[in-house]
């Protein structure tokens, strides 16, 4: 039953954002709607790594998120945004797309970095990886003018 009431949860938050959620930031004296993101694809890339700060490409993802299972053993957030695939590959991925975006100044992310670790936990702790990947998914496709 707890798990019904979480995943609800999930699915109100992620339909709130995606329909109607609009956070409004000033950025180049442009008016953003829904913050700012870059893809996993883009943060991956070897010329943009001295766009990374407060995280490495070779941080440990078990470190930085604090969770653990045998797809994480030894992985650097360089090697989950490398990953193919779905599942927990996707989440992991579009995890350290997150970080990234929201530590980067130049990027106007809604989700804080305690969020963003919170929502990675919970979707460790709970098996269902989907809904928060597509949350984070959906803020890290939304563009910015860091290139």
């Amino acid at each position: 039953m707890k798990k019904i009431g979480v995943n609800l949860i999930f699915i109100f938050l992620t339909v709130t954002i995606l329909s109607f959620v609009v956070c409004i930031v000033h950025t180049n004296d442009a008016l953003a709607i829904n913050g700012d993101g870059l893809t996993p694809g883009f943060w991956k890339q070897p010329q943009h790594f001295d766009r990374w700060v407060q995280y490495s490409p070779d941080d440990s993802f078990e470190d930085v998120f604090v969770v653990q299972s045998k797809s994480t053993s030894g992985m650097t957030l360089l090697d989950a945004l490398k990953k193919g695939g779905g599942g927990i590959n996707a989440l992991n991925r579009h995890a350290v797309a997150a970080l990234l975006n929201h530590t980067n100044s130049y990027v106007s992310y809604l989700f804080s970095e305690a969020s963003v670790i919170s929502l990675v936990q919970q979707a460790y702790n709970s098996g269902d990886y989907e809904i928060i990947k597509m949350t984070l998914a959906y803020q890290n496709e939304m563009g910015s003018t860091l290139d």
